[in-house]
């Protein structure tokens, strides 16, 4: 039934999910009429505009097949991830890898990757040599670089809702919101999940490549 209404906004969805669970049996239904009422009850409901009028949430990447929003890891950090795995496939006996040999490896620009690697540089994972026979390679061993850290420098620490962005969770409803235990056990979930993968798994599980790999565009 979740998914069902899940559409209607990644950002209402605390409000929806409260609605729900609040509304009881018998209130769903696949008529499109009942389905309008539903959304139009959601929207008036005293829940859901106190979520509406919480502090901006960063907003959700659009889905390019539905145009609905969706709470998935950002294009950023997917392209972070992918360009250190390949810098670290390819550093043999500590050879620096031109970023024009990732770029066109992972169909990526290679503007766009070089503008990753700052903050990358900064927390010391990166290093980078300038001129003739430069590039980058990893100053980490990759089985020490997870995927919880490359999101976290390059996206910030994710949470699952907006109350739980803070130290201490200053929601009014915090004592005793229904659905607030779920979202913490999904953030600490991803967290301990991705704080358990390192680049070195990535590798090593990592399928061979096609000789015209580069033929192959990231398809979202």
């Amino acid at each position: 039934m979740i998914e069902s209404h899940a559409h209607i906004s990644g950002r209402k969805f605390d409000g929806v999910f409260r609605y729900l669970t609040c509304a009881g049996p018998g209130v769903f239904s696949s008529d499109e009429g009942d389905r309008a009422k539903l959304i139009g009850e959601m929207k008036s409901n005293k829940y859901d505009r106190i979520v509406l009028r919480r502090r901006q949430l960063p907003r959700l990447p659009i889905c390019s097949r539905c145009g609905g929003e969706r709470m998935l890891i950002s294009t950023k950090a997917r392209y972070v991830s992918r360009m250190l795995a390949d810098i670290a496939m390819h550093q043999e006996n500590g050879r620096y890898v031109p970023m024009k040999d990732v770029a066109a490896r992972q169909r990526i620009s290679k503007k766009y990757l070089e503008a990753l690697t700052a903050s990358l540089a900064s927390a010391g994972i990166l290093g980078i040599r300038r001129g003739k026979g430069g590039g980058y390679r990893l100053l980490m061993p990759p089985g020490e670089i997870t995927l919880w850290r490359i999101v976290c420098l390059t996206d910030g620490t994710p949470h699952a809702v907006a109350c739980l962005e803070g130290p201490v969770n200053t929601c009014a409803r915090c004592g005793f919101c229904v659905t607030l235990p779920a979202w913490e056990g999904l953030e600490k979930a991803v967290r301990d999940y991705l704080s358990s993968v390192t680049l070195r798994q990535l590798i090593d599980r990592a399928k061979p490549q096609p000789d015209n790999a580069e033929d192959y565009p990231c398809g979202v």
